[in-house]
């Protein structure tokens, strides 16, 4: 006899609770540091794919006609709520571990994360001379463009984007490439009195985005990410009419549908929606990230030989 609805678990929110075990074990502060950090590498890493394959799965099931989901026993609808929900509480827990706990933890053994504002003068030539011999000649700087619908992102790939000012005051927007891979996310500075400054890629663009651009007055920059979805095995999910109808809705596209378009919540509200016209995103694809994203590249985050530390 079947299970009455209320004493059965929605598998998605289950396997949320799943990778929340994984957040809570990069809490445990038996786990050596860096480990820590590699488990939340792991838990970004499961949840991209959670969006790429399980909420693409839910937002195709929206498209459909509600008496097309009434059969499979839910709301595509309330169940992408729920799921944004837990999302959103886990991705708080996740900042406040790794900044008020993890960070301020590999500072104490000598490893320091520094930004473009934070990052001492005295390296400010190694980090030149590694922009200019290894970095640049993997950029492509373009600028945003007024066309909607004609902005294409590469799946997965974190890009910045800048404010920008020519001679004129004219204003425009500048877009780059994040080049990780092929290059490492983090960037290990010279070590001074057993002190080691680690700085993400990111940041080593930001602080050489005049050169760049060069002939325009340069901005803030806004990290943005754009996730596409992973082929769907439908015959694993679900049966009949309902495979096909969604079959037939991906045979009209030529490549993945966005399922979450991640931008630094400091960007301008028209910014994200100039954003939002030019890869013609729906509302339910636009979420407020961080200021950096791809975090499973925690799982290149540099020891500097610090053996103690795993």
């Amino acid at each position: 006899m079947p299970k009455p609805p209320d004493l059965l678990a929605d598998r998605d929110l289950s396997w949320l609770a799943f990778n929340e075990r994984v957040l809570q074990e990069a809490a445990d502060d038996r786990v050596p540091l860096v480990q820590r950090l590699h488990f939340l590498a792991i838990y970004s890493s499961n949840l991209d794919e959670f969006f790429r394959v399980r909420v693409a799965s839910l937002r195709s099931l929206l498209r459909l006609k509600p008496k097309r989901t009434a059969a499979l026993g839910l709301s595509p609808a309330h169940l992408l709520r729920d799921i944004n929900q837990v999302v959103q509480r886990q991705q708080e827990a996740f900042g406040r571990l790794l900044r008020g706990t993890l960070l301020p933890a590999l500072a104490d053994e000598g490893l320091h994360l520094l930004d473009a504002t934070t990052c001492p003068p005295d390296a400010r030539a190694f980090l030149e001379s590694y922009f200019e011999s290894s970095v640049r000649p993997l950029l492509h700087p373009t600028f945003l463009g007024d066309e909607a619908g004609t902005l294409a992102l590469k799946n997965r790939t974190s890009y910045l984007v800048t404010e920008l000012w020519d001679t004129g005051g004219e204003p425009f927007w500048g877009l780059l490439e994040v080049p990780s891979p092929p290059l490492d996310r983090f960037v290990l500075l010279p070590a001074t009195d057993e002190q080691q400054g680690v700085l993400f890629l990111d940041d080593l663009l930001r602080l050489h985005i005049p050169a760049c651009y060069p002939g325009y007055a340069v901005g803030q920059s806004y990290a943005v990410k754009l996730s596409r979805d992973a082929e769907l095995y439908l015959e694993d999910e679900y049966a009949g009419d309902l495979v096909e109808a969604i079959r037939k809705g991906l045979r009209r596209r030529d490549s993945g549908a966005p399922c979450r378009f991640l931008y630094d919540p400091a960007m301008p509200f028209g910014l994200a929606r100039r954003l939002q016209d030019r890869l013609a995103l729906d509302d339910e694809d636009m979420v407020p990230g961080g200021r950096y994203h791809n975090l499973h590249d925690l799982f290149g985050f540099p020891t500097a030989g610090r053996a103690g530390l795993v």
